[in-house]
């Protein structure tokens, strides 16, 4: 979702723009996915309670629109397992975050330390070629997270 563009677009790199254009999308379809899914979802899949939690939280890619469209499934249908598993799919796939944004800013400075010859350079500790340390591409609220899942 939102979280996670913003997460990662600083250790990828990314332009400004593509930032924006990614979160208008992700906002946009997750508005239309929220209002449609908790309806579309009763009927496809039977009216099982961890099956529709499940695919709310994984298809619906923000976290408020995926709550969100559970609190709907779950006032409409009288149901509150599926807000229960919606929110723990939700951020169980969050935390995840924690993982995959360190990983891929090592990627992103694994590339841009190759050098004219396309041979990569040896990383000094946790140094890039232009002298940032890795952990400067790690947002903050990755330790807040992981922090708050040990709580």
């Amino acid at each position: 979702g939102v979280t996670a563009i913003t997460a990662v677009s600083p250790a990828i790199s990314a332009r400004q723009e593509d930032t924006a254009v990614a979160v208008a999308n992700v906002v946009m379809f997750g508005t239309l996915a929220m209002l449609a899914y908790p309806y579309l979802a009763h009927h496809i899949l039977a009216a099982d309670s961890h099956r529709i939690g499940m695919f709310l939280g994984l298809a619906v890619h923000d976290t408020s629109q995926a709550i969100g469209s559970a609190l709907t499934y779950s006032n409409v249908y009288s149901d509150e397992v599926v807000l229960k598993v919606a929110a723990i799919t939700k951020l169980s796939r969050n935390l995840c975050l924690a993982a995959v944004v360190p990983w891929l800013t090592y990627l992103n400075v694994r590339a841009e330390t190759k050098d004219d010859e396309g041979k990569e350079e040896e990383l000094e500790g946790k140094k890039s070629a232009g002298g940032k340390s890795v952990l400067a591409y790690v947002p903050p609220f990755v330790a807040g997270v992981c922090a708050m899942a040990v709580l």
